[in-house]
């Protein structure tokens, strides 16, 4: 009798432990496969939208491609290395996805011939896109997102 209680617990118990180990928060690097040192090029944006008297407005803002000769690039992946991206459960690439946000930044990322592009949603959203669609990722914590948005707009081009 003993015996056939313990089997659905270790069953229950590799299935919580997978999920914990699929749910752990990862870095930039884990989630890319692209290393800090790697990098040879970094581009931004950040989109901005809200009603204002009335009236529908977007702001979009955009950095200047970056390479690791400017200052600005190591200041920016000194922004963007407190990120940790929690996956989804769901973990095959999707068609479209909803954001719910009027706030945004975007990330592209360059390593030779590779690169990786993240958009980054105010309500924690991460969309990467990979080929078939957008693998989703939420952010493990909201706190980093502000100021990275905030130099974005500060020393990005207004268009």
């Amino acid at each position: 009798m003993k015996k056939k209680i313990w089997i659905p617990l270790l069953i229950l118990a590799v299935l919580v432990l997978a999920i914990s180990l699929r749910l752990r928060p990862r870095t930039l690097e884990q989630v890319t496969g692209f290393a800090p040192d790697d990098l040879t090029g970094l581009s931004t944006s950040a989109r901005e939208g809200g009603v204002s008297n009335g009236e529908f407005y977007s702001d979009y803002y955009k950095t200047a491609s970056l390479t690791p000769e400017d200052e600005a690039f190591f200041e920016l992946l000194a922004l963007v290395d407190p990120l940790r991206f929690r996956p989804s459960l769901w973990p095959f690439p999707r068609d479209s996805v909803n954001t719910n946000s009027l706030e945004s930044l975007s990330l592209l990322l360059t390593t030779g011939e590779d690169f990786s592009s993240l958009s980054i949603y105010d309500n924690g959203k991460v969309l990467m896109h990979v080929s078939g669609g957008f693998l989703i990722y939420y952010l493990a914590d909201l706190e980093p997102y502000d100021p990275l948005f905030s130099y974005i707009k500060t020393h990005g081009e207004k268009t």
